[in-house]
């Protein structure tokens, strides 16, 4: 099944905005936090792109969302598919990736 140009395909792309917003930054502006075009911003906003973010964006992340005040809890939880299995995998690992 084929989406339609309306149709949204990432399901946080609502959350997204509400956040900027939140952060009182315009689509450009976040844009220029993460290093990104206005274009590719505004497509997680539409929801035609799901965010890929490095670990520096997420650093970024949490910093705008502490100057604002804002706790990370409003951030969504995994899906409950994911069952952890990341976590676990990041915990089993030893330290020197042995």
């Amino acid at each position: 099944m084929v989406k339609g140009k309306d149709e949204k395909r990432n399901p946080n792309s609502e959350m997204i905005r509400q956040l900027r917003s939140k952060l009182g930054l315009t689509q450009t502006q976040m844009a220029q936090k993460f290093q990104m075009s206005t274009r590719g911003w505004r497509r997680y906003e539409e929801g035609s792109r799901e965010p890929r973010l490095s670990f520096w964006q997420v650093k970024t992340l949490i910093k705008l969302m502490n100057d604002a005040n804002l706790s990370l809890d409003i951030l969504p939880d995994p899906p409950s598919d994911a069952g952890g299995k990341n976590q676990e995998n990041l915990a089993s690992e030893s330290p020197n990736g042995d």
